[in-house]
């Protein structure tokens, strides 16, 4: 199916249909291996909560889904496409550039902060 990607409710499930229809991981444990991700706490991203899954942290998901060539915005909310939109994007790419130049230890923290204020302006308009 074409646009099966539509049907996908849930972070997990874009995540792991990114793996299996835009790189060439078939299995989870190379795509964490690529990735130098520990293959157990990989696979505990494409699984639901249900079955004791979890959403890596904000900035491992932008990294993976680099890797992966899709959309991470996509992959965290549903909304948009897999496919990247360069003009739309454009500077949330500009972002993601920054981001190697703080700890990691402080990523998410920043990103949280950088969402915080356009969620700001967001209630303000």
């Amino acid at each position: 199916m074409a646009q099966d990607w539509l049907l996908l409710a849930n972070q997990w499930e874009r995540l792991r249909w990114a793996r299996l229809n835009r790189t060439p991981f078939e299995r989870a444990k190379d795509a964490a291996e690529s990735l130098n991700i520990k293959p157990g706490t990989y696979r505990t991203y494409e699984y639901g909560p249900e079955d004791n899954g979890r959403e890596p942290p904000l900035s491992e998901l932008q990294r993976i889904c680099r890797k992966f060539g899709v959309n991470w915005i996509w992959v965290a909310t549903g909304e948009g496409s897999p496919d990247f939109d360069p003009v739309k994007n454009q500077h949330i790419n500009e972002l993601a550039q920054f981001e190697a130049d703080v700890p990691e230890e402080d990523r998410e923290r920043a990103w949280r902060a950088a969402l915080g204020a356009f969620n700001a302006f967001r209630k303000a308009g």
